[in-house]
C-alpha cells in the first residue's frame, strides 16, 4: 500500500518546497472501511513549517488525498504534552503506516501511548483511590478508555472509531494499535509504575505514580476538547461558513449508530479480585444483564432485607434452577441517617457519610479482610456508576438470631469465636466500624462479616467492642435461658485470646457508654459496663 502514497509525497515535497521530515498514512483506507469516494489520509511533518498546521485536499492521478501538514515542533507538543488537544497526535491511537522516518514516528507513538497510560492510571486513582492497586487492568483498557475520552470531547471521531475497531477489520486494527501500547507499557514496567500480573494484564503501583487532583485532571481533559476544536479551525484555513458546514457534517456522521459496549463503558474490562467492574450508571436489571448476559437470566422476587435497608436479595432463574444474589446500594438518602449518627457520636467515632465514601470503603474492606483470611462478601460486580455491589447470597444465620435457634453452649461457643475474629482483625490495625451481631452471618461453621462500609485503618477499636456488646445485650435480653452477661463474657474471653486488654478498658469508658442511653435502659448499661470492667483488669 505504501506505493500508493509515493506520488503524493513527491507532489507535496515540490508544492511545499521543503523536505518531509516524517510522514504517516492513516484513516479509512488504512483501517479497511473506505468507500469508493474515500480520500487517502496523510500526516506530513515538516521542520519550520511557516503555516504551522494546514489541511490540503488534492487529486493526484486518479486518487484523492487529504494531507495534514504540520510543523515538527507543533506535532511534538501535541505528542508529549497534548497542547493542541491531540488533534494531530490522537490519530496515532488508530492504525497507521509510517511512510517516512519510521523510527521517529514509532518513537512518537510510544511517547504518546506512555503518557496516555499514565494519565489513564491517574484517572483510575482519582476515581478509586488506593483501591486502584487491587485492579487488574487489561492493555485494551488504556486504548478504549482513551478513545471514549476523545470521543466525548471531540464527537467527530466517533464514526472513525466505531468503523476502525468494530468493523470488518476491528480485531486486526485493535491488535495493531495495542502493539504501541504494549511497548509503552513495557517502559512503565521498567520504571515501576506498572506491574505485570498476566498476559497483557497490569496493576498499578501508586507509590510510583504522581498525579494531579481529580478536578485538575478533569479540567485538563476538558481543555483538550476545546483545543481540538480550535486546532481543527486553525488547520482548515477556509471561510468560517465552510468550516462550520464541514464540522456539522462530521458531527452528524459521528452521532449515528449504536455505541459498542467497550466505547460506552471501558471499565467493564477491569477486574477487582476476579469480580466484574462497571463504570457507567445502570439500573439493577441492566446490571444483572451485564453479569449474566441479556437473555441469560430471569428475575424473580426482589426483597429488601429490612425496612430502612438498602440491601436486596434477588431471586434469579438460570439454567432451569433458582439462585440468589445480594445487591447493596449506597443511596444518597442514607446520608441523613449517618449524619444524625455522626452528630450524636462526634466525640466517639468518625463515620463515612457520602455514598461514594461508603461504597469505596466497603470494597476496600472486603478485599483487606479477605487478604488476612477473614470471610466477607463474595463480590460478583462492583458497579461504580450505580454505587452498588452485587455479591453471592450467604445462606446462613445471623448471629443476632442465634439465641432463638441454638442451645446455650453452642451460642456461647459461637460468641467466643466472634470475639476471636474481632481481635484478629484488630491485630492487623483495622477497626470494623459497625460490628453488630446482625452484621455477622454463620454459614455452616464459617463466620462472614457483612456491612463493612464504616471499616477503617487505625480507627476506634474500642467502639467495635462496645457496640457489639450493647446490641448483644438488647437481643439476648429477649430470650429466657440466655443470660446476657454469660454471652458478653464469652465474647470477651474469645477477644482476649488474641486482643489487647487496653481496647476492652477503653470500651468500658463512660464516653463510649453515653451514646447508648437512648436505646438501652440504664440498669442494663450498668451491667454491660460491669462485665467490660471485669475483663479490662
Amino acid at each position: 500500500m505504501e506505493n500508493v502514497y509515493e506520488p503524493a509525497l513527491n507532489y507535496f515535497r515540490e508544492r511545499l518546497g521543503k523536505d518531509i521530515y516524517a510522514a504517516l498514512a492513516y484513516g479509512s483506507q488504512v483501517a479497511g472501511y473506505a468507500s469508493s469516494e474515500s480520500d487517502y489520509d496523510l500526516i506530513l511533518i515538516v521542520e519550520d513549517y511557516p503555516s504551522t498546521i494546514k489541511y490540503f485536499y488534492e487529486s493526484i492521478g486518479e486518487l484523492s488525498f487529504s494531507a495534514l501538514v504540520v510543523d515538527k515542533a507543533f506535532f511534538e507538543e501535541d505528542v508529549y504534552h497534548a497542547r493542541h488537544g491531540e488533534f494531530v497526535a490522537g490519530r496515532m491511537y488508530t492504525v497507521f503506516i509510517p511512510l517516512v522516518n519510521e523510527e521517529y514516528i514509532r518513537g512518537c507513538e510510544e511517547a504518546l501511548k506512555e503518557r496516555t497510560i499514565i494519565e489513564e492510571c491517574c484517572d483510575l486513582a482519582s476515581r478509586y483511590g488506593h483501591l486502584v492497586e487491587y485492579l487488574s487492568i487489561p492493555l485494551k483498557y488504556f486504548l478504549f478508555s482513551r478513545l471514549r475520552r476523545r470521543m466525548q470531547a471531540y464527537p467527530p471521531v466517533r464514526y472513525s472509531y466505531i468503523n476502525t475497531f468494530f468493523g470488518k477489520y476491528g480485531e486486526r486494527n485493535t491488535e495493531w494499535s495495542l502493539a504501541g501500547f504494549r511497548s509503552a507499557a513495557d517502559k512503565l514496567v521498567e520504571k515501576g509504575v506498572l506491574k505485570v500480573v498476566g498476559e497483557d494484564l497490569y496493576s498499578i503501583d501508586l507509590s510510583k505514580l504522581r498525579c494531579p487532583s481529580r478536578l485538575v485532571l478533569n479540567l485538563k481533559f476538558l481543555y483538550r476538547g476545546v483545543k481540538s476544536y480550535i486546532t481543527h479551525g486553525r488547520s482548515a484555513k477556509v471561510p468560517p461558513k465552510i468550516f462550520i458546514q464541514e464540522f456539522q457534517s462530521k458531527i452528524r456522521r459521528g452521532v449515528g449508530g449504536e455505541l459498542p459496549d467497550l466505547l460506552r463503558d471501558p471499565h467493564m474490562l477491569l477486574r477487582v479480585d476476579g469480580a466484574l467492574v462497571s463504570g457507567v450508571a445502570r439500573t439493577m436489571y441492566q446490571s444483572l444483564g451485564f453479569i449474566y448476559g441479556e437473555s441469560g437470566v430471569k428475575v424473580g422476587r426482589v426483597e429488601k432485607t429490612g425496612l430502612f435497608s438498602s440491601t436486596y436479595v434477588i431471586e434469579l432463574y438460570r439454567d432451569g434452577g433458582a439462585e440468589y444474589i445480594v445487591r447493596k446500594h449506597y443511596s444518597l438518602l442514607d446520608i441523613f441517617k449517618w449524619i444524625l449518627l455522626q452528630l450524636w457520636l462526634l466525640d466517639v467515632v468518625r463515620f463515612k457519610l457520602t455514598p461514594n465514601a461508603r461504597f469505596i470503603t466497603e470494597v476496600d474492606a472486603s478485599l483487606r479482610v479477605r487478604d488476612i483470611g477473614v470471610k466477607s462478601l463474595e463480590p460478583i460486580l462492583f458497579s461504580w456508576g450505580e454505587k452498588a455491589i452485587y455479591s453471592r447470597y450467604i445462606r446462613g444465620v445471623r448471629v443476632s438470631d442465634l439465641p432463638g435457634r441454638y442451645p446455650l453452649p453452642r451460642i456461647l461457643d459461637i460468641f467466643r469465636r466472634v470475639g476471636r475474629l474481632a481481635a484478629y482483625i484488630h491485630s492487623h490495625g483495622y477497626a470494623i466500624g459497625d460490628l453488630k451481631p446482625q452484621n455477622i452471618i454463620l454459614e455452616g461453621d464459617d463466620l462472614f462479616l457483612t456491612d463493612l462500609e464504616q471499616f477503617s485503618v487505625s480507627g476506634n477499636q474500642a467502639w467495635d467492642i462496645a457496640e457489639f456488646l450493647y446490641y448483644t445485650y438488647i437481643i439476648t435480653s429477649n430470650y429466657s435461658g440466655v443470660p446476657p452477661e454469660d454471652v458478653a463474657s464469652a465474647f470477651l474471653e474469645g477477644y482476649l485470646e488474641l486482643g489487647n486488654r487496653d481496647v476492652v478498658r477503653r470500651a468500658s469508658s463512660i464516653r463510649i457508654l453515653r451514646p447508648f442511653l437512648i436505646v438501652t435502659p440504664p440498669d442494663k448499661l450498668v451491667k454491660i459496663r460491669r462485665v467490660l470492667k471485669r475483663y479490662a483488669t
